[in-house]
């Protein structure tokens, strides 16, 4: 091989590693949820109650467990739960069930036998790496709307309205990454009263804003 023959195409200039999976292990646990109490937005007056880790469903306000159990992508192939790994594990540790009914919306289901733990995801907007997020609308057991977003914890600080946010919000968020978690906010509102063609042509931007701060 003779040297002046290469050619000369570049130089590398930042080399990025992922750990995940190649340092590690192959998939994601999920940890457990920090949970929102009270109203901040600077003031100090919002907080966070006791911590959810390690998680139990028992443990979890009704609301924050449905939020859990619907606002994700994933689908069934066969009686296998499909999608992203870290959906799957928060489904998994839930402990509710999907199942996708032909002809209707999807569907997650708890154990509750008085069918409190129910909920129809009518429409799901998928992850946008532009926005940093994704949510669905979804219809509770009391036949109550809710939007649940879920994405980057400084991308939905930007969607929340700030009073819903604990003071100390984005250095919490900071410490569990250094801490090697991957951290995901969550965040929800009261849709109202829509109709199933406002629900399906309301903007995504306005499904994905003045929300209320959940947890992470």
């Amino acid at each position: 091989m003779d040297p002046k023959r290469i050619a000369i195409c570049g130089k590398i200039k930042v080399a990025a590693f992922d750990k995940t999976g190649t340092l590690t292990k192959d998939g994601l646990d999920f940890a457990g949820v920090l949970v929102a109490e009270g109203e901040g937005g600077g003031g100090g007056g919002a907080g966070w109650a006791a911590p959810l880790m390690p998680f139990t469903p028992a443990a979890c306000a009704p609301e924050l467990l449905a939020a859990l159990a619907s606002c994700h992508s994933v689908s069934l192939l066969a009686d296998d739960l499909v999608g992203l790994q870290l959906e799957v594990e928060i489904l998994r540790a839930t402990g509710w069930g999907l199942t996708e009914p032909h002809g209707a919306p999807p569907l997650v289901r708890g154990a509750a036998a008085d069918g409190s733990q129910r909920v129809e995801i009518l429409r799901r907007c998928e992850f946008d790496h532009v926005s940093m997020t994704m949510s669905v609308v979804a219809r509770l057991a009391d036949g109550g709307l809710r939007c649940f977003c879920k994405g980057a914890p400084e991308a939905l600080a930007k969607r929340c309205d700030p009073a819903s946010l604990p003071a100390d919000y984005a250095a919490v968020a900071a410490a569990h990454a250094l801490q090697g978690y991957y951290v995901i906010g969550l965040a929800a509102k009261d849709m109202g009263e829509l109709s199933d063609v406002e629900m399906r042509e309301a903007p995504r931007t306005a499904l994905e804003a003045e929300l209320r701060f959940a947890g992470e």
